[in-house]
């Protein structure tokens, strides 16, 4: 790609005209950015199942409806980090 090429990039609601030269190496940056928070979240997504997995073992006085209720709040969050991931990608 010509890096001296004419490009705008949004920045806090101003649009700003620059040279890919100027932007691409920012977006990338920004890019490693969001996929290191993405790791740590799902990192730190799978210690919370694995802490609430625990719990359930060791809570078993659980009526069957509150761990209904704790499966179904389980995979709303997984639901949300895959569609983090695709809309990342």
């Amino acid at each position: 790609m010509d890096k001296s090429r004419k490009c705008f990039r949004l920045i806090s609601e101003v649009l700003v005209e620059r040279t890919t030269g100027e932007t691409l190496p920012a977006v990338k940056k920004n890019k490693e950015a969001l996929e290191e928070v993405v790791k740590k979240l799902h990192r730190d997504m799978q210690q919370q199942e694995k802490e609430l997995t625990e719990y359930q073992v060791s809570a078993s006085h659980f009526q069957g409806g509150k761990r209904d209720q704790i499966a179904w709040f389980c995979s709303c969050v997984n639901m949300l980090f895959a569609f983090i991931a695709c809309a990342q990608a």
